[in-house]
């Protein structure tokens, strides 16, 4: 058995194998997953992402092919959810300072929303340029490129004949084969009232990607008020939520990535109902603590 812990894409990551020679294999792991961080980052003042934010109103940025399908994708998913999953939110989420108990005033809200909308997001498929019309505007690839990352480890993990691993990426989880038993790997879904690693339920889980989004994942309380990471992008406020989790289970981490998010962002029947449309698979946890699913839970995710 082999096990690794690295930090990239702003969190800690974990890959766990079952033999113990895959060292030189997760490392080509760890270097691919390094350099989607160095083009997505927005921590980063030389990646594409950065680049694109900073030339905003000013002109185009030509970027990898990868970057540009995940804004394509980004951009399908902003359409179906009615602009509610915006990539172009971070003029608003920056506002909100989670580690400093920091909430913006009204005023601050209302001239962060004039800098977002995917509609100003302009993508030349031909030549890879991308251009955000307005000065000010910026993007975050936050909530896909994480996604993106697990699905390439997952890539190179099965071209180097890995066939048994999991793979958690901040939360972001892939489960390769069987576990050390040879049976599915158990994965548990956070419990959203909890502490981190207390789980809700647990899913027996095999060759599919789970990823949670959860209301305790980054908040703030202050002078009595509850005050979460996902926001609004219409009103610029925290959502007012019907959903505490969202948990997708796909074969595609990118598309469960997405769709966490987004689930949030629509609500439990639009969600339903967008889950399904994809094929994919959910596991939705209500303010109330109801349980809902796409499928039974007791069998195989």
């Amino acid at each position: 058995m082999f096990k690794v812990e690295f930090y990239s894409l702003g969190t800690m990551n974990t890959i766990y194998t079952l033999k113990d020679d895959t060292k030189k294999i997760v490392n080509k792991v760890i270097k691919r997953v390094e350099a989607i961080d160095d083009k997505m980052s927005i921590f980063k003042n030389d990646s594409e992402v950065s680049l694109i934010s900073k030339n905003s109103g000013l002109h185009h940025v030509k970027v990898s092919e990868e970057t540009f399908n995940l804004l394509v994708l980004a951009k399908k998913y902003a359409k179906l959810t009615g602009g509610m999953y915006d990539i172009t939110i971070a003029p608003l989420s920056k506002l909100y300072n989670f580690k400093k108990d920091e909430i913006p005033t009204d005023l601050e809200i209302e001239e962060a929303k004039k800098l977002v909308d995917y509609h100003k997001l302009h993508l030349n498929k031909f030549n890879k340029n991308v251009y955000l019309t307005k000065k000010g505007m910026a993007i975050d690839l936050g909530s896909i490129a994480k996604g993106y990352a697990v699905d390439e480890a997952v890539r190179i993990l099965k071209e180097n004949r890995v066939k048994d691993a999991l793979i958690n990426f901040g939360g972001d989880v892939y489960a390769l084969g069987d576990d050390e038993y040879g049976k599915f790997w158990n994965i548990g879904i956070q419990n959203p009232l909890k502490n981190r690693g207390v789980s809700f339920l647990n899913l027996d889980v095999e060759n599919k990607a789970v990823v949670t989004s959860s209301v305790n994942e980054q908040f703030i309380i202050k002078d009595s008020k509850f005050y979460h990471h996902i926001i609004n992008p219409k009103t610029g406020y925290p959502l007012d939520l019907s959903l505490l989790s969202a948990t997708i289970i796909d074969e595609s981490s990118t598309l469960a990535d997405v769709l966490s998010t987004s689930s949030f962002l629509i609500g439990l029947n639009n969600a339903t109902e967008l889950v399904k449309k994809v094929n994919s698979r959910a596991v939705f946890i209500d303010k109330d603590q109801f349980v809902f699913s796409t499928f039974d839970v007791k069998e195989k995710a």
